[in-house]
């Protein structure tokens, strides 16, 4: 099932009750997950802080996941290098981190910096089939797929193909003055 087609009602029920129960903060991430699926960018935005802001409540083995997350989104959609550094130097890698998500993260970075992005497109997405969430690989194998298809362009055409969310890049990858 693709995050869009989550019971959305049911997640807004529980990250709308006052007190902080001990997994709201995923009802916030599937909520992120969901709106960036439907390509609802701002909403996921705000979903994603309202995650980030519980992250000290998750495990700190898994914290690494929601920064990362949030250096890719903001890499990706919200076209903020600086942050996405930022996220980037926040998170501690573990075991317990997706195998997809350091080089996705990467390649939004890369693609944001006007840098070659392909090879760490390929990487995630051969490790997507490892994920444990097969609806938010689908979610983020289209993304990949439009990286690598940016990345083998030449760099004058590669404003025709910007994945979802990336309008206002020029042809290098970086933010339009």
């Amino acid at each position: 099932m693709r995050p869009r087609e989550l019971p959305l009602v049911e997640l807004e029920v529980a990250v709308a009750e006052p007190t902080e129960l001990p997994f709201k903060q995923y009802a916030y991430q599937y909520l992120y997950l969901a709106a960036l699926d439907a390509s609802q960018i701002d909403q996921a935005g705000q979903y994603l802080r309202e995650y980030r802001d519980r992250l000290a409540l998750t495990p700190s083995a898994l914290q690494a996941n929601g920064w990362l997350e949030s250096a890719f989104f903001a890499a990706a959609y919200e076209h903020d290098l600086p942050a996405a550094r930022a996220f980037w130097e926040k998170a501690q890698v573990t075991a317990h981190t997706p195998a997809d998500t350091l080089p996705r993260t990467e390649a939004a970075r890369a693609r944001l910096a006007g840098d070659a992005a392909r090879t760490q497109a390929q990487t995630a997405l051969g490790e997507l089939p490892k994920t444990l969430d097969p609806g938010s690989a689908r979610l983020y194998a289209e993304w990949l797929a439009d990286t690598v298809r940016w990345a083998d362009q030449p760099a004058t055409s590669n404003v025709l193909l910007q994945p979802a969310g990336t309008a206002g890049l020029c042809a290098s990858g970086s933010a339009r003055a």
